[in-house]
């Protein structure tokens, strides 16, 4: 289950105890089934990174009789973690929302922190399944580099703390020139890659 969120409920706690009990009543079924594989567990409060440990207070109690569970969460560069920002001097202008502070280069490291913790804590594995950032090329010219500089300093704190990293490629879908995409568009790669193809 992707991204869970908007469950019923007056209070986060009350909302993350259902999607608690789901995400265990599908790690049961798949266990029962013979599946040995991994199983990936988002968080409640769309698998935020900066929010997990206050969206999903008892997550680390989930069962599985193989202990493979993988915890992903998400972690997107822009002002308010959705993803749906694309310019770098725009986000610096509105801040970060999350936090209510500045927002920087090192913003994907203050946002995965909590959540590198919680895992500590726990004793647990995890990942960031999902991140990404607007592209460099601006349609007025102008170069937006800090949109790599804050994806470099991520992927690097997520290899230093052992935390796999997966980029919000979307493929096709969104087409060419989707800001978030890595996909060729009009011929030019996209300027993600510079920061992607050091760590594949």
């Amino acid at each position: 289950m992707g991204e869970p969120t908007n469950l019923p409920g007056p209070s986060i706690a009350e909302q993350s105890h259902i999607w608690q009990d789901a995400a265990q009543a599908a790690i049961t079924a798949i266990r029962q089934a013979g599946d040995k594989r991994p199983v990936w567990v988002e968080g409640y409060g769309s698998s935020s990174a900066a929010a997990w440990p206050t969206n999903n207070p008892m997550l680390h109690l989930l069962h599985d009789p193989l202990q493979r569970l993988v915890f992903s969460a998400h972690c997107y560069l822009d002002r308010d973690n959705s993803g749906t920002h694309y310019y770098w001097d725009e986000e610096v202008a509105a801040g970060d929302m999350v936090s209510g502070s500045a927002l920087t280069a090192d913003v994907g490291i203050k946002r995965i922190t909590p959540f590198v913790e919680w895992l500590r804590d726990h004793g647990l594995n995890g990942n960031i399944g999902e991140c990404g950032v607007g592209r460099q090329d601006r349609p007025d010219g102008q170069d937006d580099t800090g949109w790599l500089v804050a994806l470099e300093k991520t992927i690097r704190f997520c290899y230093n703390n052992s935390l796999p990293f997966y980029y919000w490629g979307t493929g096709k879908d969104f087409g060419p020139s989707y800001p978030y995409g890595l996909e060729i568009d009009n011929g030019k790669t996209a300027p993600q890659w510079a920061i992607l193809k050091k760590y594949l």
